[in-house]
């Protein structure tokens, strides 16, 4: 037998069994939009809607009108314009006009030693008066009932923690598909699905919709104590997990909208600050994802036309599973991609995301985000908390 033909059968058998553990965790997420809705009018908590904007004239109007439509009886929103040089200021003041609920904090300057939104979100946690603080994005386009559904999940399950997927706006087919396989992904490494077993290091944490309890929050010193994280949605999610909170994800999509990135050049751009700090600033973790998303994504689609045989089936199968596993993804989570065709490419645009991410950080020794640039040196500081064993 030749090297293609070992290399296939080893492909197929290491993709099968991290598959079907994945499958697994997919069947076990619930959809935010089964929870049912409570009857109770009175004693609810406190909830403390909070997103940070910077320059999002053309989003932030829809994404606050959605949040006056919250269909809760217990909730303030509150908008943090981090800075805005554009009509930010004046949409928010325009719509604070319209609901008691809405509280605007604007922020002038940004002290050194912070990223930008998470000292926007520390400001805003400070004026917060919530029993539950839910942190959003300011793209994010929440169903009236979204956060009434949350909040009964988390107080039947008794949970500190609870963060969802979402579903994209006007964006390309490109950028869902990627999306989607982002979350794939996530089930496969970091297996999400067992955040809420407090033996496992799982943990959860999306900045669309993250919703914790505000005592938890503030008992680790909330975004302070990850000031200068730049995955700071994730950081957030591990610093609830392994301070001793409880926590679970939601299927979000058709409940949760993001008004995103609408081409795929922009996608790849917007999410550059994510993707080389996610490799921990190592080229060595960078080359060896990459080589890893060839060997078991996009080799086994040209190796079906090199080879014959056994061989080529099992190349075949390998394409086949991956394009079943990705549209059962879709079934399950109610996820709007229904051409999983387009997932056979979706690693080339992974691996044009970690490059393009890599090469920028080092040829600008850090990241400009948001009109202020940051240092590699000064994102490594930010602290991991410790791992409970």
């Amino acid at each position: 037998m030749s090297w293609q033909f070992y290399l296939a059968l080893v492909t197929f058998l290491v993709l099968f069994a991290i598959n079907f553990r994945a499958i697994q965790g997919l069947r076990t997420i619930k959809s935010l939009k089964d929870i049912s809705l409570s009857d109770e009018k009175s004693g609810l908590p406190k909830v403390s809607i909070m997103l940070a904007t910077m320059n999002n004239e053309e989003t932030i109007e829809d994404s606050v009108n959605a949040l006056i439509q919250t269909q809760y009886e217990n909730f303030e929103i509150i908008v943090i314009n981090d800075r805005s040089t554009d009509q930010t200021g004046d949409i928010l003041a325009r719509l604070q006009q319209q609901t008691a609920d809405l509280k605007i904090c604007n922020i002038e300057q940004l002290p050194s030693g912070w990223l930008g939104k998470n000292h926007a979100l520390h400001v805003g946690s400070k004026v917060a008066t919530g029993d539950y603080i839910l942190f959003i994005d300011g793209q994010s386009i929440l169903h009236p009932t979204c956060v009434s559904r949350a909040v009964r999940y988390m107080v039947e399950n008794k949970l500190d923690n609870i963060s969802t997927t979402y579903g994209l706006k006007n964006s390309t087919l490109w950028v869902k598909t990627y999306l989607s396989d982002m979350t794939l992904d996530g089930f496969k490494t970091s297996k999400p699905c067992r955040a809420i077993d407090s033996s496992s290091r799982s943990f959860i944490g999306n900045g669309k919709f993250n919703m914790v309890k505000a005592d938890k929050y503030r008992d680790f010193g909330g975004h302070e104590a990850i000031k200068m994280c730049i995955i700071d949605d994730q950081m957030l999610g591990m610093y609830m997990k392994f301070k001793g909170g409880r926590q679970d994800m939601l299927w979000g999509e058709p409940m949760i909208m993001v008004d995103w990135y609408k081409t795929t050049y922009a996608f790849v751009r917007g999410v550059e600050k994510h993707a080389f700090p996610g490799m921990a600033y190592s080229l060595v973790a960078t080359t060896l994802v990459s080589f890893m998303a060839i060997v078991f994504h996009v080799y086994p689609m040209i190796a079906v036309f090199l080879t014959d045989g056994v061989t080529q089936m099992l190349n075949i199968l390998i394409v086949v599973m991956r394009v079943f596993v990705f549209q059962y993804l879709a079934i399950i989570s109610n996820g709007s991609i229904r051409n999983p065709m387009f997932s056979l490419f979706s690693p080339l645009v992974g691996i044009w995301v970690l490059w393009n991410s890599a090469i920028r950080f080092i040829i600008n020794k850090g990241i400009s985000w948001k009109d202020t640039h940051y240092s590699i040196d000064e994102l490594k500081t930010c602290q991991f908390p410790e791992f409970k064993k």
